[in-house]
């Protein structure tokens, strides 16, 4: 990890061993929520202004909802929070935890959309 960065804590997921993997195209749109730990608009605008760092847009920002939902490609998402994205199978996921520059740090809270793996499945 880069000295200038920091994990968010508990955002590694977990992936079984033999799971297949399978490079995600860097074009390909995604969109994330990036969670704040406190309903801050100076850690709204910390957020809005790594976005713009990274070349993201800032589709959504709310203080109140504690949520800064962000869009790109896949490229600048890895860039941007310091994972390497892959199709686990038909979904994208990633390994290791997600890191975002220490200015950040204790800002955030996680970020939802960089794992798109269902989280459950339905009864039969």
């Amino acid at each position: 990890m880069d000295a200038g960065r920091v994990e968010i804590p508990g955002s590694a997921p977990q992936h079984a061993e033999n799971a297949s993997r399978s490079p995600v195209s860097p074009g390909e749109p995604l969109t994330v929520s990036v969670i704040l730990n406190h309903p801050d608009a100076a850690d709204v605008s910390a957020v809005e202004n790594f976005a713009h760092e990274y070349g993201l847009q800032v589709v959504e920002a709310s203080a109140e909802k504690r949520t800064v939902k962000l869009a790109g490609t896949a490229a600048q998402m890895q860039a941007a929070f310091g994972v390497q994205l892959a199709h686990y199978g038909s979904a994208i996921s990633y390994a290791g935890p997600i890191t975002v520059p220490a200015a950040l740090g204790g800002k955030i809270m996680a970020v939802l959309g960089l794992d798109q793996r269902p989280i459950a499945r339905p009864r039969s």
